[in-house]
């Protein structure tokens, strides 16, 4: 091909994409070559594609230029994505979750304007935020069961100020507002602003999961007393007096590590741990109590009231038992095609599913009915030996229970 002739294809490539390629070029100045991607053609690949056709006027070549890139899907416009392989999202009360693998879609038409937002998805979960249903705190929920996994979807910007730049982007678009598009987009997708109202909020993550989350960290006080549920009829079968009894039973058997901080006690070991040791010495205490028929319900009552329940429990994670139901979908979209990047389709990925072989089925209190003893176990302890300096020893007197009394 004559240099004529090279020269004729760049000046119409520019012509179709160039503007589009120096919209490109601020996202990869911005981000790094490796990070972004765009769907244009290549220059190279149009010259590759001329070479070796009839001369021709430029008239001509154009048209038959413009007839190959509608032929191959190529359009007015292009795509620029944006990899982030990691991305920790943070609130105004200093609260964070790390997501993996999320992209964003910007769409850029010939004259190098934004043609509406931007939209954003992951090819990449934990299992709690897929069962969850969790992109981004900006982003609808999806559903984890369904048949094909989330696409890109687009976020809401609230009143922030990347709103007004997409604006301008919309109808005066140069390279300067590009490159603060690129920094308010990096910062925007760290953020979960809860005056925003987010979609999902980040604390929400895991409350409708079959995982049980344990990395959580919080006032026992905030916890309902085991009470609410007497009242309520949870305990069916079993009243008041006799769960006060267990937990005087459980403290005698001096089985829980205890924890000193600020003048309180806390618990000293992990929240599966406490839920594991209380569960079997319940179980224990009432099989005793049963034997000697000082309780009249059976195992079977103490499920039906959801006293007590089975649990699959493998690598310090907990699930109900609907996990095999779980694992069924994620191994259905595990691998499913999601788009192309950098010249290679991305698959889904889900992370920390486990397998059934690694779990084992486990009769456990309930959740909430562990939580509300521990309750009781700190507001027992605290009052009797809460202190301004602790010991593993009985005081003897009594205070006043501490107000903020935390496990860990």
């Amino acid at each position: 091909m004559t240099e004529e002739r090279i020269e004729t294809v760049k000046s119409i490539y520019d012509e179709v994409y160039g503007r589009i390629m120096q919209v490109y070029d601020v996202f990869k100045d911005y981000y790094g070559e490796d990070m972004v991607d765009c769907t244009c053609p290549t220059l190279e690949s149009i010259i590759q594609w001329v070479e070796g056709r009839e001369s021709t006027t430029r008239s001509r070549l154009i048209e038959h230029l413009l007839g190959y890139l509608r032929q191959e899907g190529y359009s007015d416009a292009a795509l620029i994505y944006v990899r982030w392989p990691k991305v920790r999202i943070t609130n105004e009360y200093d609260k964070y979750v790390d997501i993996t693998e999320l992209f964003a879609r910007v769409i850029v038409d010939r004259e190098g304007k934004i043609k509406r937002r931007f939209d954003l998805t992951r090819t990449e979960y934990n299992a709690i935020q897929w069962t969850s249903g969790y992109v981004h705190s900006h982003v609808p929920s999806f559903n984890p069961a369904g048949t094909n996994p989330p696409g890109f979807n687009r976020p809401c910007t609230g009143s922030g100020p990347i709103n007004a730049t997409i604006s301008t982007l919309q109808h005066s678009p140069t390279n300067e507002i590009w490159g603060l598009f690129v920094y308010e987009l990096d910062k925007y997708v760290t953020v979960e602003s809860i005056a925003g109202t987010p979609h999902f909020r980040m604390a929400n993550i895991g409350s409708r999961s079959s995982y049980i989350n344990l990395n959580q960290n919080f006032p026992v006080d905030f916890i309902r007393d085991y009470t609410f549920y007497v009242r309520s009829g949870r305990y069916d079968g079993i009243r008041h007096k006799e769960l006060t009894e267990f937990v005087k039973y459980f403290l005698g058997k001096k089985c829980m590590k205890f924890s000193y901080s600020n003048g309180c006690w806390g618990l000293g070991e992990t929240f599966l741990e406490f839920w594991i040791r209380v569960s079997n010495c319940f179980i224990e205490w009432y099989n005793q109590m049963y034997r000697e028929k000082k309780l009249r319900c059976s195992l079977e009552d103490l499920k039906k009231a959801n006293i007590i329940k089975e649990y699959l429990v493998a690598e310090n994670k907990v699930y109900s038992l609907d996990y095999q139901n779980v694992m069924q979908s994620t191994q259905r979209a595990e691998g499913h095609d999601m788009f192309m990047f950098k010249g290679k389709m991305l698959k889904l990925h889900i992370t920390d599913v486990g397998s059934e072989d690694s779990v084992t089925r486990s009769i456990l209190i309930d959740r909430d009915v562990c939580r509300a003893i521990l309750t009781k176990v700190f507001k027992l302890i605290n009052s009797t030996y809460g202190r301004e300096e602790g010991t593993g020893e009985a005081q003897g007197e009594s205070t006043s229970p501490s107000q903020s009394c935390y496990f860990i």
